[in-house]
Parts: C-alpha cells; structure tokens; sequence
C-alpha cells in the first residue's frame, strides 16, 4: 500500500512538473516574440523566403546570404533615409546579406492580399512632375565609368530615358537596366503622375522588378509600400512552414532541407536520449547471488509481537 502510494504521488508530482515546464517554455517563446515585436515594430516580425530570388547560388544556399526557406527578420522603417540603397551602399562600404545596400520588404503594387517581396534597393528616383525623373545618388559617380544613360541630353538631375549602371551586384554584371522611358510611358498610358520611389531587384534575378514586371505597372516602388527591411535572418527554418503549406520550390537548395532535417533529427533525439540516461543513471545496482526481497508492510500485530 505504502509503495503504490508513493508511486502514485511521483506520477502526480512529474505531471505537473510537466505542466510546470510546458508553461515556462510558452512564456519563453511567446517572451521572445514579444521582444522581436518591440524591436521591429511590426506583427509578425518574421517572414519566410519562399523563392530563390535573393540566392547567391542556383543549388546551394548560405549563411550571410537570403536563400528558399530562411526566416528573415522585419524591421519597420519610418522614412526614405534610413533605406540605404546598393549604390549608396557601395560608397560607404555598407552590406547587408552578401551585397551593397538593404533588402526592404514592400506590398507588391500596394496590395496587402499579395505575397510581399523581399529585394534589394539599387537606387531612389524622384519624379520630376510628368516629365521624368531625378537620381541625386547618381551626382557624385562618373558618368560612363559608374554609368551611362541612353539620351545623350540626359543629366543626373533631368533623366527621360534609359540608364545602365556598371558593374552591379554580388557577381559584378557588366550593366544594370533602369527602364526610365518605359516607367514614363506606363504613367502616360494609364493616366497617372510618376511618382518617387525605389528600383529594387532580386540578386539573383537577371533585370530589376520594373522590368519584369513585378510591379504591375514598371513603376518604382514608393515608400508607402514598404513593409520593412530585413535585418537578421535564421537559416532553414522556413523551409517547415514551406512544407506544411505544400509551396515548398522544387529547386530549393538541397543543403537548406538537410539542414533542417538534421535540427530536427537532433530535437527529437536530445531529450530521448536525456532522458535514457537519467533513467540508467538512477537504477540501483543488484548485488550478485543476493535475490532482492519484497518490502514488506509492517502491521499492528507486527509490531506487537516485537514489542513482547
């Protein structure tokens, strides 16, 4: 009786142990939300990469750089200056996840039920009414070293035509087109002013997202449809969230899903083999030859017949 008792009262005691450490382990996940929540200043603070735009590589992904299935910290920003763009970036010596300038995430076209795009910014355009555009970033490189424009009358400061910019990116492209006449002419056709806004592109997308179309219009993309930049990424996780949602890209790269499947692996089987260990460690050795006795319940009568 006193046996099943005690054994009884260890099963209560481990479970609510149990209960004790489910509680503490939310309180610390939702305590860590909370923290990156004040710190971004935008709900979720995370977000998944859910295609290979932003890769350095067609079939391996890397730490430092934004590949298929990494989680990317969000940072809210409040106004154009604190975007640093590739070529301002370049100037100052400025990186961020393996290239010049940051990686903003926006609304595609300003439309909250899209998908949200994760690119760099190359450069800042202001319009100049409906006549075209300024590029004061442009001012201080030399023209037809840094870049080069397609109307010869063209200026830093009064841009209507096509520029390239040489030399752009983590794997140096001979040039980069900006499709100034083509924002211009998408404008007029619609009826619409221009308006300033970022160029932005994919590292490993081969033109900028007006050119391919990935603002609906070609137009740059104006500071109100920017979500945040990216400031931190954890590597692989999303890549869980990319399964569950069955949205998982054929070409993922192949180290990014071992990866995780070892974090996995190694979750499960840390506290497996904890616990295996704890249970050999507090097993009484048997004294060999010796038979182990029952414990036996000591009676009333018992301790009378000790007393006489």
């Amino acid at each position: 009786m006193k046996m099943m008792s005690e054994k009884r009262a260890g099963k209560e005691r481990g479970a609510v142990q149990t209960v004790i450490d489910a509680m503490i382990a939310l309180a610390l996940v939702g305590g860590i939300f909370l923290a990156m929540f004040g710190f971004s200043g935008i709900w979720p603070p995370l977000v998944v990469v859910e295609s290979e735009s932003m890769q350095h590589s067609q079939t391996d992904s890397f730490i430092g750089t934004m590949d298929t299935g990494d989680l990317v910290m969000n940072k809210k920003v409040g106004a154009v200056s604190e975007v640093v763009t590739y070529l301002a970036g370049k100037e100052s010596n400025y990186t961020a996840f393996g290239s010049y300038g940051d990686v903003v995430i926006y609304w595609r076209d300003g439309d909250k039920s899209l998908t949200p795009i994760i690119h760099r910014v190359v450069l800042y355009l202001e319009a100049i009414g409906d006549i075209g555009f300024r590029a004061p970033e442009l001012e201080h490189l030399t023209r037809d070293v840094d870049y080069n424009f397609s109307n010869p009358n063209d200026l830093w400061d009064h841009i209507t035509g096509d520029f390239k910019l040489f030399h752009y990116g983590y794997d140096d492209l001979d040039y980069l087109d900006i499709p100034v006449s083509m924002m211009i002419s998408r404008a007029h056709t619609r009826g619409a002013m221009l308006h300033d806004g970022f160029i932005t592109k994919g590292d490993f997308n081969p033109a900028v997202d007006q050119v391919l179309g990935i603002t609906k219009f070609r137009e740059p993309v104006p500071f109100d449809w920017i979500i945040g930049k990216a400031v931190g990424e954890i590597p692989w996780v999303g890549v869980i969230k990319l399964w569950f949602t069955n949205t998982l890209p054929e070409d993922t790269p192949s180290n990014s899903i071992m990866s995780i499947e070892i974090c996995i692996a190694a979750i499960i089987a840390l506290p497996i083999a904890s616990e295996t260990y704890i249970f050999w460690k507090g097993r009484k050795p048997e004294i060999p030859g010796k038979p182990i006795e029952p414990e036996k319940e000591e009676t009333e009568q018992d301790d009378r017949e000790n007393r006489s």
